[in-house]
């Protein structure tokens, strides 16, 4: 632990040693705020959780990238994902991959539900369609003429590819693949806010380790 490594570097200081919540913003104003007289010059770093670390680096793996470890504080966007407001849309920043997960399947999952509803849906009309324009054809004898059975064969091939689009469009959607999981450092986002004369980094929205996933420990 954090603590223990303290301790075996300075038992002094160590037995001093505390670790506390804090939230995010009061870390960012501490950053760029003056120090107070007897702190000039201290500094502080960000100590990622190694679990994230691990994460970050399955991440880079999987994209072909040949590397075994990460710099800095590991956060994580999903492509795409955005948290609306009656006012604003914000771009979530994950301290958490199990976090980033939890929200994902869940987003997922709702879309999922709803598009794939009305997909089936779609598809079961066009196949009662289907089933209503053969009835038709077979209900044709003798003397409704070739014209008539002609007119109904085409419109049972018709019902048939429309009823194939829907069923195509159903298995399309249940076999979505899952977002783009991208993984991007702590201090680089912080640097990026900072110099940002644009306010293109003003929709960022940070979501701290286990705010959404019971798995997951909370952390400051």
């Amino acid at each position: 632990s954090l603590i223990g490594k303290i301790k075996e570097q300075n038992p002094k200081l160590g037995r001093q040693a505390q670790i506390l919540p804090v939230g995010m913003d009061q870390v960012y104003k501490f950053a760029i705020s003056p120090r107070q007289k007897g702190l000039e010059g201290a500094t502080f770093r960000f100590m990622p959780d190694m679990n994230q670390v691990k994460s970050a680096v399955e991440l880079y793996q999987e994209a072909g990238l040949d590397v075994d470890s990460f710099v800095g504080v590991p956060v994580f966007q999903v492509e795409g994902l955005n948290v609306k407001t009656e006012k604003a849309r914000y771009t979530p920043l994950f301290l958490s991959k199990t976090d980033l997960d939890t929200a994902v399947g869940n987003a997922a999952e709702e879309r999922e539900v709803k598009a794939t509803a009305s997909a089936s849906e779609k598809h079961q009309k066009a196949e009662e369609e289907v089933q209503r324009r053969k009835e038709e054809l077979a209900s044709l004898d003798d003397e409704s003429g070739d014209r008539a059975r002609r007119r109904a064969e085409g419109a049972v091939r018709k019902a048939e590819e429309k009823s194939a689009k829907a069923l195509a469009k159903l298995q399309a959607l249940r076999d979505k693949s899952k977002p783009k999981v991208e993984v991007g450092s702590l201090e680089e986002v912080l640097a990026n806010m900072e110099g940002d004369k644009k306010n293109s980094w003003g929709d960022v929205m940070f979501v701290p380790a286990g705010s959404i996933s019971s798995n997951e420990p909370a952390q400051a």
